[in-house]
């Protein structure tokens, strides 16, 4: 139970992304799609599922749209 529990794959998400031909060698970070993103905002903030409007954003495609790129 011990080694389970604080295994770092237990404890952290760990993402595999495929590299795709837009991407170039120093920049390894890929965006996760509107679903995806409504879903870890919505634990993040309220630790539950997202809303009808967190998930309307996502539907159309809006919810990034304020966020700001570095």
């Amino acid at each position: 139970m011990v080694a389970v529990l604080s295994s770092p794959r237990f404890l952290f998400r760990v993402e595999q992304s495929s590299q795709s031909a837009t991407s170039t060698a120093d920049d390894s970070s890929s965006l996760i799609d509107e679903y995806a993103l409504a879903s870890r905002l919505a634990y993040f903030l309220w630790s539950t599922m997202p809303d009808e409007e967190l998930t309307a954003l996502a539907d159309r495609g809006e919810l990034r749209k304020t966020f700001r790129r570095r």
